[in-house]
C-alpha cells in the first residue's frame, strides 16, 4: 500500500496560549493484492491446484482532514494533540489469475481485461504529546499515539471479467474477503 497525501492547511495562533489547525487532504492510493485460493478437487489443498490472484489497484482522489491543537500555558510546557480522520478506500485496477499447473488440467481461465476492486478502511490516528522545558537546558517531551486499526476488520476483492471454465460448465470468479 502506498499513499500520497496532498493538503491544504490553516492555522490560527492567539499568542502563545492557544494555535488552532486544519488541513483538507486528498489522498492517492496504489495498493498490489496477491492472494491464492485453492481448486483441490480433493481437499488437501495440493499446491499444484493453487490458483493466484494479482491484483494492481489504484483511486487517485481519496477525501481526508487532519485537525489538530497546541498550547503553551506556562513558559516550560508546551500541549499538543491532533487526530487524521480515517477513510474508505476502494481502489480498481487489472487483474491477472495465473493457475497452477495440476488446475490447468480441469479448468481453462481467461483474465483478458480483467478487473478487480478493492475495498477496506484505513483508521484514524490520534496522537497527543506534551514538553516540558529545564531550565532551557533540555526538554522531556511525552508523546501516545492510538492507530485504531480496528475499522480494518476485512479487506474485500472484486474481481470482474474472469472467466473460469471446469468440465465445460463456465463459472464466474467469486469475490474474496480477507
Amino acid at each position: 500500500l502506498v499513499e500520497v497525501f496532498s493538503s491544504l492547511g490553516l492555522a490560527y495562533r492567539y499568542q502563545n496560549w492557544i494555535a488552532i489547525g486544519a488541513s483538507l487532504q486528498s489522498v492517492a492510493v496504489a495498493a498490489q493484492q496477491r492472494s491464492k485460493i485453492s481448486a483441490d478437487p480433493n481437499g488437501n489443498e495440493d499446491p499444484g491446484y493453487d490458483i493466484l490472484v494479482d491484483a494492481k489497484v489504484q483511486d487517485p482522489f481519496i477525501p481526508a482532514a487532519n485537525f489538530g491543537v497546541w498550547s503553551q500555558p506556562l513558559p516550560w510546557l508546551e500541549l499538543g494533540a491532533s487526530v487524521q480522520l480515517g477513510r474508505h478506500v476502494v481502489a480498481t485496477g487489472p487483474l491477472q489469475v495465473v493457475p497452477g499447473e495440476d488446475i490447468k488440467v480441469l479448468a481453462t481461465i481467461n483474465d483478458d481485461n480483467a478487473t478487480a476492486t478493492l475495498a477496506f478502511d484505513m483508521p484514524p490516528i490520534y496522537r497527543v504529546g506534551a514538553k516540558y522545558s529545564f531550565w532551557r537546558l533540555f526538554d522531556v517531551e511525552l508523546d501516545l499515539v492510538l492507530e485504531q486499526w480496528s475499522v480494518q476488520n476485512h479487506i474485500f476483492l472484486e474481481p470482474k471479467g474472469v472467466d473460469v471454465e471446469v468440465a465445460g460448465s463456465p463459472q464466474d470468479l467469486e469475490n474474496m474477503v480477507l
